[in-house]
């Protein structure tokens, strides 16, 4: 329904959705005996509830068809803990007895009020927005005043726990990978709830945009001057912490940045061009840098591609972005998605990118803040994909400059055993995750920036992949993890401490045994849940600096951008 049609003490059933439907909802759950049921069609991250801060958490699910728990006693309810449902109902999710409430511009509740809806003006329909309004254990959120309310976007989420104090808690802010084609900060495994809540800080995560819609590339003749949106959105998301995050107890002079692979790259580029801006005091890099020894795609071809198969391909620049304007999200993601589709991926453009990110180290151009850099120990193997010979490899992705008989002997291939697919994997984690991380931090260190270094090697049993693969450690990171076991559990306590202490105090040692980095010190690398080494205590394995860093100085350190 657009807008209600009846007395609110009338109303015994409701059908529809939109705006109204929330706000029905909402008022209609205030009442300790009343039951609300809420049908989903599309994923809550597309939906108003998606602006609910308890239920737009994507709440970790299970392997069933549904999840149940009960909420945060609701003090405007006499207490009451209601019954929350997350499952399937018609393609999408269901919520029973949730805080439902949307928060509209003013203006569109004051409009009902204007047709003769008496009782549904903002004013009235604010304080039901205010009993609903809670984050973690039912902190209260930031707009206290309809006078100055901010109206947040579910582009954005923030966990807060409860306090009673006024120090402001530190920040950390979660950037997802995706390889800049696909993500959101939405799933499951980014939820916030209990990284926040046993570390008792304030975590945020945000979407940005991804694929055509964020890194299009546009040759500045299509009358585009930002080829990189993507990371505008980030900068963007990052200057609302700075000016929001204390509405929800954050500290903003506390803010720690961290992404894993394209989220990893994503803060080694926002090192790059945040120099002044005071955005974040620290930064964690989970498999990405800004280095690589590959090439971009050929984001310019793509769009060309786009453009035409859009029907804009006319000659004037102008004309060009207007025509792409009116075009729809689904026509554009449609072509996305054809087989044969162009790839697109950040491009060097000297205002987001750079071409020479160690050079820019070196000369001082770049944020020095604090940093924990690493990789996993098989985070290759997830893109081996079909291949399956060695030689073949090399030589299709290096174009004949590495010799492939050196990069067997180096990871010791074993004809006999046919073990092509795992070099293979080792080659890729050390080319695209574990040697640009190497070179991001020996750049740093050399200008006496604070660095940790660690490589990740939890291996449980009965995994669906088994080994540290790519992205393994981050639901073990937020404790959003599958297939619960005792491992895990203790595991998880043991990196949200570890994340907890870098982002309360990033120049002292996260954890016991971990030194800093140091490529020539006999303990400067640690190496994380190795050998079933689980616990706070024993996880850290301390190696030398660089233990793992033969292949890349071997090989693979000659194909990224050297300092000049």
């Amino acid at each position: 329904m657009s807008f209600p049609t009846v007395r609110l003490e009338d109303v015994g059933k409701s059908c529809g959705g939109g705006r109204a439907g929330y706000v029905l909802a909402n008022r209609l759950s205030e009442t300790k005996d009343c039951t609300v049921l809420v049908v989903e069609r599309d994923q809550p991250s597309l939906t108003c509830a998606s602006q609910v801060p308890l239920l737009s958490a994507a709440f970790q699910g299970d392997e069933s068809r549904n999840l149940k728990f009960a909420s945060a006693p609701q003090k405007h309810v006499e207490n009451k803990e209601m019954e929350v449902i997350v499952g399937n109902a018609m393609g999408g999710s269901s919520r029973i007895d949730g805080m439902i409430y949307t928060r509209g511009i003013s203006g569109q509740f004051n409009e009902w009020h204007a047709q003769g809806r008496k009782g549904w003006s903002y004013d009235d329909l604010h304080s039901c927005f205010l009993k609903s309004e809670r984050a973690l254990d039912e902190r209260e959120w930031c707009n206290r005043s309809h006078s100055k309310v901010y109206f947040p976007s579910a582009d954005r989420n923030v966990w807060a726990p409860q306090t009673d104090s006024e120090t402001l808690k530190p920040v950390l802010v979660w950037i997802y990978g995706g390889a800049f084609a696909f993500g959101t900060a939405s799933i499951p495994g980014y939820d916030g709830t209990t990284l926040a809540k046993s570390q008792d800080i304030v975590v945020v995560t945000f979407n940005y945009r991804t694929n055509v819609f964020g890194f299009a590339g546009p040759n500045s003749n299509d009358g585009i001057s930002d080829k990189n949106v993507g990371f505008l959105d980030q900068d963007l998301a990052l200057k609302w912490v700075q000016d929001n995050i204390a509405n929800f107890g954050g500290d903003p002079t506390r803010v720690t940045i961290n992404g894993e692979s394209a989220g990893s790259m994503a803060v080694a580029w926002l090192l790059q061009r945040s120099k002044g801006k005071d955005l974040f005091r620290a930064g964690i890099l989970q498999s990405g840098a800004a280095v690589s020894a590959m090439v971009p795609p050929p984001a310019q071809n793509g769009f060309i591609k786009l453009r035409n198969a859009m029907g804009c391909n006319v000659r004037a620049p102008p004309p060009v972005l207007a025509c792409l304007k009116g075009k729809t999200a689904k026509q554009i993601s449609d072509f996305m998605n054809l087989e044969g589709s162009p790839a697109f991926g950040p491009v060097y453009d000297s205002d987001t990118t750079f071409r020479q990110p160690l050079t820019r180290i070196t000369n001082g151009e770049t944020v020095q803040v604090p940093l924990i850099i690493g990789a996993n120990q098989d985070d290759g193997s997830l893109f081996v994909g079909n291949a399956n010979d060695v030689t073949t490899w090399v030589q299709q992705t290096f174009l004949y400059l590495v010799n492939a008989t050196k990069v067997k002997n180096e990871y010791g291939y074993d004809a006999e055993k046919q073990n092509d697919k795992a070099v293979i994997g080792e080659a890729i984690r050390d080319v695209a995750f574990l040697c640009p991380g190497g070179l991001t931090a020996n750049k740093f260190i050399q200008k006496g920036v604070t660095i940790f270094r660690y490589q990740y090697g939890a291996a449980f049993e009965n995994e669906t992949i088994p080994g540290a693969w790519h992205s393994s450690e981050v639901p073990i990171v937020f404790g959003t993890y599958k297939k619960p076991n005792a491992g895990k559990e203790e595991l998880s306590k043991t990196l949200q401490q570890i994340w907890g202490n870098f982002v309360k105090d990033p120049f002292t040692s996260p954890a016991p045994n971990w030194d800093q980095y140091s490529p020539t010190s006999e303990t400067g690398l640690a190496k994380l849940a190795y050998n079933g080494n689980l616990e706070y205590d024993n996880v850290v394995e301390a190696v030398a600096g660089d233990a793992s860093d033969g292949p890349c100085e071997r090989i693979w350190n000659n194909f990224y951008p050297r300092p000049q």
